[in-house]
């Protein structure tokens, strides 16, 4: 009976632990994801959810380092939007963005951005572009297996232990 016992409460603290490891995988994804960069004098924003679904209609609003608002505008279909940098601009800005249900993000776009000399500019690659880690959904398959193997034991484990 003991070790009847104490298989399940291992079995038990093994399916909190995964179900402690997924849950931050699912928050994740309702994340807003943000991002902001200075190209040929204008602040190009890009703003979606997991696995590239943009953040279309959503309110974007600039703010200096002294929360003054400085620019609010709203994203496109694609979930991007552009403007101008303000003219003589040289603080940080913060970009926020507000998806609605209180689904926010924010992005930094450091002072010296604005400053650094123009040349050919690439446009770095954006969260939103990279799209969601394979590995991530691996193991988040992994594990929804692993906890049915795990109800699937504990299952036959306690038809088992009435029959003694």
């Amino acid at each position: 009976m003991n070790v009847l016992r104490i298989r399940s409460v291992s079995s038990i603290l093994i399916l909190l632990f995964l179900i402690q490891a997924v849950l931050p995988t699912l928050a994740l994804a309702h994340k807003v994801v943000l991002f902001g960069w200075v190209e040929a004098g204008n602040i190009h924003i890009e703003a979606g959810f997991g696995g590239k679904k943009p953040a279309k209609n959503c309110v974007i609003k600039a703010f200096d380092m002294n929360q003054s608002l400085i620019h609010e505008g709203r994203t496109d279909d694609k979930g991007r939007y552009i403007f101008k940098v303000p003219s003589s601009f040289s603080s940080d800005m913060r970009l926020e963005l507000d998806a609605g249900t209180g689904h926010k993000g924010s992005w930094t776009i450091q002072a010296d951005e604005f400053t650094a000399v123009s040349g050919p500019e690439s446009k770095p690659a954006s969260p939103v572009e990279k799209g969601v880690d394979p590995f991530r959904i691996l193991t988040g398959i992994a594990v929804i297996f692993g906890m049915a193997f795990l109800f699937k034991r504990i299952k036959e484990k306690s038809k088992g232990g009435n029959h003694d």
